[in-house]
């Protein structure tokens, strides 16, 4: 049985490769800052909190690909609409990937301003967190869930 945060993962891979035509690649040697990123922070009621964090190189991709525009022509507008939309996306198929109650509803997918934050759990909350590379670029994944 597979966590729920490879459940995330994969639905983030396939989102991504669909809609995007971005491939999950292996990490380069290079060090990448995370607080260099765009954060998208996504909840489902009190059930879970989704943190995805993109590389800017990554966030720049994303909206020239799935809106089909040159990348000289991506305002940061369209980068933040694009991020959050894919963020709208993954979250959605990864609620119904995980089969929470039809109560649960998404909230508006939010920029995180001032860069990434640091995340943690509180009681009652379990954390997982993984980084992976896609096109060569960091994209860190964080899932808080509530335990009760």
């Amino acid at each position: 049985m597979q966590t729920n945060i490879a459940i995330l993962k994969t639905w983030t891979f396939n989102i991504l490769e669909e809609m995007c035509f971005l491939l999950p690649t292996e990490p380069e040697d290079t060090l990448y800052n995370p607080r260099e990123g765009i954060t998208v922070k996504i909840q489902a009621g009190n059930f879970f909190t989704v943190y995805l964090t993109f590389a800017k190189a990554l966030s720049h991709e994303i909206a020239s690909n799935s809106l089909g525009l040159p990348a000289e022509e991506i305002s940061e507008e369209l980068v933040h609409s694009s991020i959050k939309e894919m963020a709208n996306i993954i979250a959605g198929n990864f609620m119904n990937a995980t089969n929470l109650p039809a109560v649960a509803h998404l909230s508006i997918p939010k920029i995180l301003d001032g860069g990434p934050p640091t995340i943690k759990a509180d009681a009652g909350e379990s954390y997982e967190s993984e980084t992976c590379f896609i096109n060569n670029h960091p994209l860190h994944l964080t899932l808080i869930e509530n335990e009760a």
